[in-house]
């Protein structure tokens, strides 16, 4: 369903960072934020529009020197949508 979108990665034990990637093939994340570090934690939060019947990438880094360990990827519906508003001066 094309709509807004949390996207959350998560790692118990190391820093995480997320990169989203349109179908058109550019990053979506803003320069800078792909570590932002929005969650809690060790956790990357973005709120995003996906649009249906296309494909979207997420790439997830975790910052590991020792090459063990596991990263979880939440995505859910946001129920948070932008207001279109207009303001007139009387």
């Amino acid at each position: 369903t094309t709509g807004r979108y949390n996207i959350e990665t998560y790692s118990a034990d190391e820093d995480t960072v997320m990169e989203i990637y349109h179908p058109d093939g550019y990053s979506m994340v803003a320069s800078g934020e792909s570590d932002g570090d929005r969650g809690v934690d060790d956790e990357e939060l973005q709120v995003k529009t996906f649009e249906a019947g296309k494909t979207y990438t997420i790439q997830v880094y975790m910052e590991d020197f020792d090459n063990d360990g596991y990263a979880w990827v939440h995505v859910w519906r946001s129920p948070w949508h932008p207001l279109n508003c207009s303001l007139s001066k009387k």
